[in-house]
């Protein structure tokens, strides 16, 4: 069914036969109980991840995400089809074959691991931080940031070492 647009130049005479299109149109999507028996069928092509149901050309599977400490998504990866393609893995804004997925598996353990060193080294240093106010680096006149280590001066100023 299709519905006829409206605009200003239109006579009244269409108004009538509009509402009548607009009347027969569905205004809500159907609920489970309202669906053919056809249309809570499972995948036919993809019957072991595809997650939609009936007649359907492009399929979707789960998704699965990582999610911030804000509840922000920060990484998502599921399979797709679409209209008869190839099956791939969308992951986050690309589409990936088996074979890249298993390299960028590979590089997230590697990342995971890191994480959870930077973890432990933040554990480390919490427990080591003296109490009270920390020691501060006194800078030469007119520097306002400066690192020092046993025997030398470094300044944002001056990247260059010097001797004291």
């Amino acid at each position: 069914m299709s519905i006829i647009a409206t605009t200003a130049t239109e006579s009244d005479e269409d108004f009538p036969a509009r509402a009548l299109q607009l009347a027969d149109a569905p205004s809500m999507p159907p609920t489970e109980a309202s669906l053919e028996p056809s249309d809570r069928q499972p995948c036919t092509v993809h019957p072991d991840w595809c997650t939609e149901t009936g007649n359907h050309y492009d399929h979707f599977g789960t998704l699965h995400t990582v999610k911030g400490n804000d509840g922000r998504e920060l990484l998502n990866a599921h399979l797709l089809d679409l209209s008869g393609s190839k099956p791939i893995i969308g992951l986050a804004d690309t589409d990936t074959t088996a074979a890249e997925a298993r390299v960028k598996a590979t590089e997230l353990r590697r990342f995971a691991d890191e994480l959870e060193t930077l973890a432990d080294k933040v554990e480390v240093s919490a427990s080591h931080e003296p109490s009270g106010t920390p020691q501060m680096t006194a800078c030469p006149a007119g520097v306002s940031f400066c690192e020092e280590t046993p025997g030398t001066t470094r300044t944002r100023a001056n990247t260059s070492t010097t001797a004291r």
